[in-house]
């Protein structure tokens, strides 16, 4: 049976009222000399009306500067942002940072500085942001 008809809705519930949580979703941003785009792409996720989200942004050796800059400027302004910083590897290796990131297979450790995270895992160098918004 289906519980999204209508009917199902307006059943009462025999479960006492609890305030039920949204689910995280995780979004991974491939990042490689798009700053024409970049500006565009994450004010558009931010403006998104499910706020529940955590976002990944992985820096993968573009080779201008502008970047990498626009990058941490929102990682700097909004905390659901994470920035990693990579050598060139190609569009799946970026976004295998990403899976590995939420697969728990890379760990931060938060320093005082600025908001700014490290990685405790000495497969993947000191090359991450955590946002501090």
């Amino acid at each position: 049976m289906c519980n999204n008809f209508p009917a199902d809705s307006q059943k009462p519930s025999s479960q006492p009222s609890e305030k039920k949580s949204t689910p995280k979703v995780g979004v991974i941003i491939p990042i490689y000399n798009v700053e024409q785009y970049l500006r565009e792409c994450l004010d558009s996720v931010i403006n998104q009306t499910y706020k529940n989200l955590e976002v990944i942004l992985v820096n993968d050796g573009s080779t201008r500067k502008e970047n990498l800059k626009i990058a941490k400027e929102y990682v700097l302004k909004d905390s659901r942002f994470i920035l990693f910083d990579k050598e060139n590897g190609g569009l799946s290796s970026a976004r295998n940072v990403g899976i590995e990131y939420f697969s728990g297979n890379i760990k931060l450790q938060k320093s005082n500085i600025n908001g700014i995270a490290e990685s405790v895992d000495s497969n993947h160098p000191n090359n991450e942001l955590r946002g501090g918004g």
